[in-house]
């Protein structure tokens, strides 16, 4: 998506944000549904979805993933770990974690983290902080407030909100804009939905739904994700693509490993 999240070009996109900057008018605004448009939503209690990891970056790379989802009341927070190694060597990792209300248009993020480590370097942390003025942004420098704005890790969350409660954006050929704060800028973002997929996951085939960002405007160190959603799991996105947009060798990928756990009443 936008530039690497305080992360140098060459480093592994374990996980990011999304797309392409949009320099056209949007056909489609993702931003949240308004009440009357999500009456049949029910935000579960509690979720974790489980991925398996792999990708190319100087040689195969393996490992796993885990997004969790907790709502208490109007409190959300979402919690995403990926990992590149296993339980005996972990070779870097990327934790991000997104707290915020929940409203009857969907999620309002007030703060999110993240921390990136990859071999040997020193972990990396960065925070933005959300308010009813706008976002601070990592190095201090305040971004007017966009209408809809999530972060890097509640966007997941927020498009299965908006698609579940508008699934007619996900038809072949629109174009889904949608509001992100990245950790050094805030704009909107521009996806295509390209197609319909079947894809195989270990629980079964799954029948998909893919976008994906648009890249004219990218610089060679920002990343770009696809995102396949499932729209017989709540429309929750099962699979994950990045790549750096100058580079198409190396990318890591995310896909489901399990049904979504679900607590009882979710």
């Amino acid at each position: 998506p936008a530039s690497a999240p305080s992360a140098a070009a060459s480093d592994v996109p374990v996980v990011a944000a999304a797309g392409a900057a949009s320099s056209g008018a949007a056909v489609a605004m993702a931003a949240p549904a308004p009440a009357s448009g999500a009456a049949g939503f029910e935000w579960p209690v509690s979720t974790r979805v489980s991925y398996i990891v792999n990708g190319y970056y100087r040689g195969d790379m393996n490992g796993s993933a885990q997004f969790e989802w907790i709502r208490q009341g109007t409190r959300y927070q979402i919690r995403l770990e990926a990992i590149i190694g296993n339980e005996v060597l972990t070779v870097g990792y990327r934790r991000m974690f997104s707290e915020g209300e929940v409203t009857d248009r969907g999620l309002v993020p007030q703060r999110y983290d993240q921390e990136a480590k990859l071999g040997f370097q020193t972990p990396r942390h960065v925070t933005l902080r959300f308010d009813p003025d706008g976002v601070v942004l990592a190095n201090g420098n305040r971004s007017e407030v966009v209408p809809g704005v999530q972060d890097t890790v509640s966007q997941f969350v927020q498009l299965t909100y908006v698609f579940s409660t508008q699934p007619e954006l996900l038809t072949v050929g629109r174009t889904v804009d949608f509001p992100l704060a990245l950790p050094h800028r805030v704009g909107v973002w521009t996806y295509d939905v390209v197609d319909h997929e079947t894809l195989d996951t270990p629980f079964g085939p799954l029948d998909t739904i893919r976008l994906k960002p648009r890249r004219r405007s990218m610089s060679g160190n920002e990343l770009a994700i696809e995102m396949w959603f499932a729209p017989a799991l709540r429309y929750f996105p099962v699979r994950l693509r990045l790549t750096q947009a100058n580079d198409s060798a190396n990318y890591l990928e995310m896909v489901i490993k399990q049904r979504p756990e679900m607590a009882a009443g979710s």
